[in-house]
């Protein structure tokens, strides 16, 4: 037994030396050839090479730095609130509206794109989390921001960012309107000087219920909050500049999801065309509530910029809002049909009888 047991092992270690050659020649043939020191030390050079360059090159957009000493609330860390700012510049979020932006943050930030525009076109900041917007942000072609000073969303400076800083505005806080007097009545107060801070339900040719305010260190009166059906949420807040924004609530929520530039007699949909004689962007308000998903077949009484009651509809099997009826008396006889589509079209009752006796066609820049 002892001498077979002495086989049996010797045996077995032959049998496992012959595994191990040929394992040894199979991995020699099989296991890919290791890069040589010196061309380890190439690539290794290679890529610290690409890293500095990436480091050394000019970023897109120069972060601003906040002066502190306009803006209330802790400091927070400013490069990556400016970074998470900026970043949005250029940017199709896809979406309305992000929400805090940077939840960990001590500071909360909501970035807008409003409808019509391709990119984000505005944020709101607030520097302290108390539900109070510290600063607006308009993020067109020219970068400005309103700030609220006092954190209590009277917004008393504006500046423009010029590629290094925030740079406070010194143009005259008095609008220019049209002479003939065609300005819209939300600009009744402009150039007056109010001698309080505030006039509550003042007296004005729109509708609904508008407050005047004069914020302190302005001269005259400096913006305007409507509430069109007196339902106590604010659908219309309107900025004198210049130049002059209005914001407004489509949804009737109190949350703003459009603004508008005042410039050349006319409202355009988020920032003015610095050359009137281009593309005319402007929106008719009955345009507030194109391309949105309602949620629900229709909106009765909808919150928009216009006159008279709004009715939208989303009919069955439409992504978003496809039509719209408006009775600009609420005299309950519908004076206008609007069809969303390319083109878009609308029907009008010239006799207030919904007869519908004039048909038109909204060109890009007028209804036709």
């Amino acid at each position: 037994m002892g001498l077979a047991g002495n086989m049996k092992l010797s045996t077995f270690v032959v049998g496992m030396g012959t595994v191990g050659v040929v394992g040894g020649i199979a991995g020699f043939f099989l296991w890919p050839e290791r890069p040589s020191p010196e061309e380890e030390r190439a690539a290794k050079e290679a890529e610290l090479a690409e890293l500095a360059t990436l480091e050394s090159a000019e970023p897109l957009i120069t972060p601003p730095v906040i002066d502190r000493a306009k803006t209330k609330g802790p400091p927070p860390d400013e490069p990556t609130m400016d970074d998470a700012l900026f970043r949005f510049v250029g940017t199709d979020l896809g979406t309305d509206k992000k929400k805090d932006v940077l939840s960990g943050a001590p500071y909360k930030i909501n970035v807008y794109q409003d409808a019509g525009e391709l990119t984000a076109n505005r944020a709101k900041i607030d520097l302290d989390r108390d539900e109070l917007w510290d600063m607006k942000v308009s993020l067109g072609d020219t970068i400005t921001r309103k700030v609220s000073t006092n954190d209590d969303e009277a917004y008393d400076i504006e500046e423009t960012w010029d590629g290094q800083d925030w740079v406070i505005d010194t143009e005259p806080l008095v609008l220019e309107l049209p002479a003939d007097g065609s300005a819209p009545p939300e600009f009744k107060w402009v150039g007056m000087d109010l001698g309080t801070v505030k006039i509550k339900d003042a007296a004005w040719e729109g509708t609904g219920k508008a407050n005047v305010y004069q914020d302190p260190s302005f001269p005259t009166a400096n913006r305007v909050k409507i509430d069109l059906d007196r339902d106590d949420k604010w659908d219309i807040e309107v900025m004198y500049g210049p130049p002059a924004t209005r914001a407004w609530s489509t949804r009737d929520d109190g949350e703003y999801d459009v603004e508008q530039t005042w410039r050349g007699g006319i409202w355009f949909m988020g920032t003015a065309p610095a050359d009137l004689s281009g593309v005319d962007t402007r929106w008719p308000p009955e345009f507030g509530w194109k391309g949105r998903d309602l949620g629900t077949s229709k909106v009765k009484d909808a919150s928009w910029a216009g006159t008279g009651k709004l009715n939208v509809y989303q009919d069955d099997g439409e992504a978003t809002a496809n039509r719209a009826k408006i009775d600009l008396d609420r005299d309950d006889k519908w004076d206008i049909k609007i069809t969303y589509g390319d083109p878009n079209t609308r029907l009008l009752s010239s006799a207030d009888d919904e007869n519908y006796d004039v048909e038109q066609i909204w060109s890009g820049t007028a209804w036709e």
